[in-house]
Parts: structure tokens; C-alpha cells; sequence
């Protein structure tokens, strides 16, 4: 759910099988983390704690073969 705790579980889906790089920002466009993974069987599906972290509103961009994805994640 969003907005919650800052336990998250990014879920993506694509037809592709490729790497991924993640990064999350905070509200004033500071990274905050960095992760790579890999999508496999047209999934990616990785659990983030942000509960560590001020609350406030994180974009979450992840990249891969298809171009760049962007999702807003609010922990309160």
C-alpha cells in the first residue's frame, strides 16, 4: 500500500529478461539507495525499507532494456 511504513515490495513486470538498476531519491532529488537486479521469467520482485528514512515522499527509478520507470512511494 502506499502511503505506508516504508516496507515496500517493487513488483515489476516486463517482456524482456534484463538487468536492472534502482535508485530511490528523496523529496529534495537526493539518492538514498542503489540496487541492481535482474528481471527473470518477466518478473522482478525485491522488498525496500524506507522505515529508516525521513517521512516524506521517494521516487523510485528503475532502468532496464526498455527504458526508464518511475513510481512515487510515500512513507509517513
Amino acid at each position: 500500500p502506499n502511503p505506508n511504513d516504508g516496507r515496500y515490495t517493487l513488483v515489476f513486470n516486463s517482456e524482456c529478461n534484463s538487468d536492472l538498476a534502482i535508485t530511490i531519491y528523496d523529496a529534495l532529488g537526493r539518492l538514498i539507495l542503489e540496487d541492481n537486479g535482474r528481471i527473470e521469467d518477466n518478473l522482478f520482485s525485491k522488498n525496500y525499507d524506507l522505515s529508516g528514512y525521513a517521512k516524506g515522499s521517494y521516487l523510485v527509478k528503475v532502468v532496464c532494456d526498455e527504458g526508464a520507470h518511475y513510481v512515487n512511494v510515500v512513507v509517513q
